[in-house]
């Protein structure tokens, strides 16, 4: 790293020590920047003929106690990002040269679109779905890939050799495209901290099109979508491995929301009798991948029986009537599947042995789990909620007689949700 040096040193634990000590000695031609989060201490600053020393001696008892499930990138803790870089263009200038392309042509098993958009979906679903992610990071291998020849050879990679080879691939059918550096977990705030090596723990692609910018990550497996649907984590900020580049790039967010919608039908054959249960679920966005992903993971009948006990908590009789169908008919476009389940409920009906009546219970199973949060009423920091997406569901239950039911809806609207609820009572023959 030519000498360069970056680090953030916490001066704040999760639970008490006695004392942290951290010191830094620079030589006096190589200047240390430092900027101070959270209300950390200052260093104290000694100097000797050539070089500096830059001290921080804590008291280790003040600690920081974290609420449960915050978000993922918050940081509450007082820390002190250290950086020989003095902005940005410098840090690009060093890590640029080692993610340099290949002028060689590449040729593989990948097919040419009729159009560029087809070409570029068919290069990224190559790279995703056929090299696989996999790597040894030691020593210079921890910051530089290997040759995209050599990765497209041997079949695997990991995240920085697959995404030079997508970029490779890209730049070789007249696509721009360039290495992006994010931070899995802390890439919403790494704006807050000096420039360094050490920030980045993750590659993806840039690459843009129809006067459009795109990004993706190659480590992704069994996605699907148009360009315009991608689905992509929340990465926030990065670092474009482009000439000149000299401050961050926000990723921006997807419009497209990804959307789940259950449908359920329950049939029953008689009071105090059996039920067919149906389930048809739709997934989109990242929630599709999500599931093709699992679907091509596992086996059918695992997926059989994980489903069946899903379902048994409320249901202890229910048994699988045929295999589930898992349709995926629409994975290059807005990117949806479609899950199919056939269940039989033959004690769908609870008897009271007291009053001799029976009665039927359904339940938002899936919702259920969605919204089972722990009550924390002292909280002081954001609860995690996940990534947003919709929810949708309808159960339709079909009895063999009338039922006296009143039509009822409901609305909650809040800033991190919107929920809306109708029963209403349908009367037609069997």
């Amino acid at each position: 790293n030519q000498g360069n040096f970056s680090t953030v040193f916490y001066q704040q634990y999760t639970s008490p020590v006695d004392r942290i000590y951290n010191r830094v000695i620079s030589p006096k031609k190589t200047p240390i920047y430092y900027k101070l989060l959270n209300n950390a201490p200052a260093p104290t600053i000694s100097e000797s003929a050539t070089h500096s020393a830059y001290v921080w001696d804590t008291d280790g008892t003040d600690y920081f106690q974290y609420d449960i499930n915050v978000p993922y990138w918050a940081n509450y803790q007082k820390r002190a990002s250290i950086s020989t870089f003095k902005d940005w263009e410098t840090l690009t200038e060093l890590i640029q040269p080692l993610y340099t392309t290949s002028s060689e042509k590449l040729t593989g098993s990948w097919e040419k679109g009729s159009n560029e958009e087809e070409t570029i979906l068919d290069l990224i679903r190559f790279v995703q779905d056929d090299v696989r992610y996999l790597g040894f990071e030691s020593g210079i291998g921890a910051y530089k890939p290997h040759k995209p020849s050599k990765v497209l050879q041997q079949r695997y990679g990991d995240c920085k050799d697959k995404s030079l080879l997508l970029v490779n691939l890209l730049q070789n059918a007249g696509v721009t495209s360039y290495p992006f550096l994010v931070n899995t977990e802390s890439g919403e705030l790494l704006g807050d901290l000096l420039p360094g090596l050490n920030l980045f723990n993750h590659c993806i692609v840039y690459f843009e099109h129809g006067n459009k910018s795109y990004f993706v990550d190659p480590t992704m497996t069994n996605q699907g979508g148009d360009l315009d649907n991608l689905a992509l984590p929340q990465y926030g900020e990065g670092l474009l491995l482009k000439p000149n580049s000299n401050a961050l790039t926000r990723i921006p967010k997807n419009p497209i929301v990804p959307r789940v919608k259950v449908e359920e039908t329950i049939t029953t054959d008689s009071i105090g009798g059996g039920a067919l249960f149906l389930v048809k679920t739709t997934y989109t966005g990242s929630k599709a991948d999500y599931m093709r992903d699992y679907f091509k993971s596992n086996t059918q009948e695992s997926i059989n029986n994980e489903f069946v006990n899903y379902y048994s908590s409320i249901y202890p009789s229910i048994q699988s009537a045929q295999p589930i169908v898992f349709s995926d008919d629409d994975r290059s476009n807005h990117n949806e599947v479609v899950i199919e389940e056939y269940y039989n409920i033959p004690d769908f009906w609870i008897k009271d042995e007291d009053t001799g009546l029976f009665t039927c219970e359904t339940h938002p199973l899936v919702l259920q789990n969605l919204i089972n949060y722990t009550n924390s009423p002292q909280r002081t920091m954001p609860y995690y909620l996940g990534e947003p997406y919709e929810f949708e569901q309808e159960t339709s239950i079909a009895l063999p007689d009338y039922w006296n039911i009143l039509d009822s809806e409901f609305s909650s609207e809040k800033e991190s949700y919107s929920y809306h609820q109708d029963i209403l009572l349908n009367m037609y023959h069997l």
